[in-house]
């Protein structure tokens, strides 16, 4: 038997050609975006809940790795039996011009007209860390404009994976 794990992407052209069984699995494991809450900008909770309406995950999903998979809500795979299908209704939905209304609720808004929401001085700006691979990549560019869409600047800063545990460790992330 052999076995290797290929890139989403080229799963139609190899399905076409006959040549090979193409077998699909949930995985155990999860791919996830992570808010610091110990730096200031992200403290508030409200805020963090509010963000998290400003991310169409199946848009991350697709552009990601062509749509294989599915979300999920909790650090636990919907593959793994344990998965509470109940937290996908706590989670807030895909919905910019409620994150717009919560955000100016909660003080942030665009005074200098920027593009990015600011709040006491502080701009809702923040650089994510990821791995340079390709997948990983394409997500935080979906991100990073749904974020725009709402007035929230993300950079994208790649980094090997050593590098970048070294710094979440670190809290610098």
């Amino acid at each position: 038997i052999h076995q290797l794990p290929i890139p989403s992407a080229d799963i139609p052209r190899l399905e076409e050609s006959g040549q090979y069984s193409i077998v699909s699995y949930q995985t155990q494991g999860i791919q996830f975006f992570a808010f610091n809450i110990t730096q200031d900008l992200f403290a508030d909770p409200a805020l963090r809940f509010a963000l998290l309406g400003a991310i169409n995950k199946q848009d991350v999903l697709d552009a990601a790795i062509e749509g294989y998979g599915e979300p999920a809500y909790t650090y636990l795979s919907p593959a793994v039996n344990y998965y509470d299908t109940a937290a996908e209704g706590y989670a807030p939905a895909f919905d910019p011009e409620a994150v717009n209304a919560k955000l100016a609720e909660l003080g942030w808004a665009d005074s200098d007209g920027d593009g990015v929401v600011e709040k006491d001085g502080l701009k809702l700006s923040f650089t994510a860390l990821c791995t340079p691979e390709e997948p990983v990549v394409r997500a935080a560019q979906v991100m990073q404009a749904q974020f725009a869409d709402v007035g929230v600047e993300m950079e994208i800063s790649q980094l090997e994976f050593a590098t970048l545990l070294e710094q979440v460790g670190a809290g610098q992330h």
